[in-house]
């Protein structure tokens, strides 16, 4: 409509439109996921693909477009280093902001099982090779894998695991265990963990509003630092060692 008025010689404030959002349909819930939960999504999941997808989602807040978007050299040297967290650099495309989000050590040593698997079946991995690729009848062919499958994963496993009933699953018209819910869920634990708002939207891909990015900067060791701080309440794999415990002790 805008595009419209403007051919014709009427611009319009876009400030000054305001749309009204539907209210979300109560079938069209997501799951509020917690570490019992992705546990029960990991045990189900017969892939290293699957899984390390599942806990990057939660822990690291990421979109389904973005997950698939990673390549292995964004990765690489903190692999290679032996590191134990990994801060990564991304532009989020439906928003066009560029950000800084943390992968943790569970999520590293589960990659590291999934590369060497595609090392072993031939792959040379190369720094624009995917980060997650196709499986299946595409295995060797390392395509990248694309949002739908990964949304059609996620609905095989929520069925497979019983967070979602086959009748819930049949009356709902978005699957309630969808890959949005691992990111939501993973930033709703890290804010209750006691983890700035600011730096976990930031972390998310969100883009802040002005005051906010015009005064929140920072820089990758100190974001690494806040995220290995409030870590443990993310772990899903091992209970860890709380150092801020260690130290009040």
């Amino acid at each position: 409509i805008r595009g419209f008025y403007r051919q014709n010689g009427f611009e319009i404030n876009p400030s000054r439109i305001n749309i009204p959002k539907p209210m979300e349909r109560m079938e069209n819930n997501k799951l509020q996921l917690r570490r019992a939960e992705i546990k029960k999504l990991l045990d189900v999941a017969s892939s290293i693909r699957d899984k390390v997808i599942i806990l990057l989602q939660y822990q690291s807040f990421q979109a389904v477009s973005e997950v698939c978007r990673l390549n292995y050299g964004q990765v690489q040297r903190g692999i290679d280093e032996g590191a134990d967290l990994i801060v990564v650099e991304m532009i989020r495309q439906k928003k066009r902001v560029k950000y800084l989000f943390v992968i943790g050590d569970e999520v590293i040593e589960m990659l590291k099982l999934y590369l060497r698997q595609r090392e072993r079946d031939g792959e040379h991995l190369q720094f624009n090779s995917p980060l997650f690729v196709k499986e299946g009848r595409k295995k060797r062919t390392w395509e990248r894998i694309t949002p739908n499958l990964i949304e059609g994963m996620m609905k095989g496993l929520a069925l497979k695991s019983g967070l979602v009933s086959e009748e819930q699953m049949a009356q709902a018209d978005l699957n309630p265990c969808r890959p949005h819910s691992l990111r939501s869920s993973g930033m709703t634990v890290a804010k209750l963990s006691g983890m700035l708002e600011v730096a976990v939207e930031y972390m998310a891909g969100h883009k802040l509003d002005k005051t906010t990015n015009a005064y929140w900067q920072t820089r990758i060791e100190e974001l690494r630092d806040l995220y290995a701080k409030h870590y443990q309440g993310l772990r899903v794999l091992k209970a860890g060692v709380d150092q801020e415990q260690v130290k009040t002790l």
